[in-house]
């Protein structure tokens, strides 16, 4: 495909999932929700899963190419795999429109949605840096009693998160051993809120991504904190 080529429009229907081989595609529902996603990212899913027509439009912002599986092949591969079926179902929550997005958080109360990140994010987050060793990287986790951690450049700008399973599944396959630095290992991408920032802009990035924490950066980009998901259900339930 080249520049400004469409893979397909708002109100298509839905016959084909993508992965991206080459260039970047943007994903935008014309009312604010835009992404742009590049090599080894994948799209189309949400509407083959819930049996409805397109909600974005999508486009070639490169020259660009796709791998494309047929409706009848991916429901195949979502049907008899369940790991990839909850992968699927996981990563589709990134194309909900801002519309849906909305919706979700409107269930909160107003009062909630105008407190700000700095009245829950967590201040003083253990951390892993990328020059870490694996086996520091482990006492870490064993610190935090988490699953998963943020790893960060010498100036505190986060890296991606550490999830604990990668590690282990690394070791396993003897990618990697315990003397090995963490800049070997695979990272998730992190999404960031600034402290100022209202509860109700963070839960609309939180209704359109399966992390349950974010970080919480300075002006500089600088870790300073997390907010996780969690605080924020438990108090609007209290």
């Amino acid at each position: 495909m080249e520049k400004g080529d469409p893979i397909y429009h708002i109100g298509d229907a839905a016959f084909s999932f993508y992965l991206i081989e080459k260039g970047s595609v943007q994903i935008d529902d014309h009312s604010g929700s835009v992404r742009i996603l590049g090599p080894g990212e994948h799209f189309g899913e949400r509407e083959l899963l819930q049996n409805t027509k397109r909600q974005f439009d999508a486009t070639a912002l490169e020259a660009t190419t796709l791998i494309a599986l047929d409706k009848t092949t991916f429901e195949a591969l979502t049907k008899n795999s369940l790991t990839l079926g909850y992968f699927l179902n996981r990563s589709s929550v990134k194309y909900l429109t801002l519309q849906e997005r909305k919706a979700i958080v409107d269930r909160v109360s107003p009062s909630l949605r105008q407190k700000r990140v700095n009245d829950f994010m967590r201040r003083d987050a253990i951390v892993i840096r990328e020059t870490d060793s694996i086996h520091a990287a482990l006492k870490a986790f064993k610190q935090a009693g988490a699953t998963i951690l943020p790893v960060v450049h010498n100036e505190m700008r986060c890296k991606g998160w550490l999830r604990l399973d990668h590690v282990f599944d690394w070791m396993h396959q003897g990618k990697a051993r315990l003397e090995s630095t963490v800049s070997q290992l695979r990272t998730l991408p992190c999404t960031s809120v600034k402290p100022e920032d209202s509860i109700e802009q963070a839960l609309l990035q939180f209704a359109q991504t399966p992390d349950r924490e974010m970080i919480v950066v300075n002006e500089g980009g600088q870790l300073i904190g997390t907010l996780a998901l969690l605080d924020l259900i438990l108090t609007a339930a209290a």
